[in-house]
């Protein structure tokens, strides 16, 4: 799973958890370091899943293609930092 959807969908729990989007944000920046999401792009997915969006999946656009990926690139570490985001999620009783 690649690292930005992931980090939707935590945010998506976060908002299904009542968690503002700032403390959604520290909690990414724990979980994935510098591999987060910048500040105004969690901000901006953050509004975009309160106000209704169910797709964490970039839309199709027009324009140059993206990069190739792989299997392995792509969920390379990838559950572990979701299960870490839960367990952080877990232990700062919210």
């Amino acid at each position: 799973m690649n690292e930005k959807i992931e980090q939707r969908i935590c945010l998506k729990f976060c908002i299904a958890n009542r968690i503002s989007c700032a403390e959604s944000l520290k909690m990414l920046q724990k979980a994935y370091d510098e591999s987060t999401l910048s500040k105004t792009r969690a901000y901006e997915w953050y509004s975009a899943l309160k106000s209704g969006r169910d797709v964490v999946k970039d839309l199709p656009r027009s324009g140059r293609p993206s990069t190739s990926s792989t299997e392995v690139n792509v969920t390379s570490g990838g559950l572990m930092r979701l299960f870490s985001f839960i367990k952080i999620s877990n232990s700062s009783k919210l």
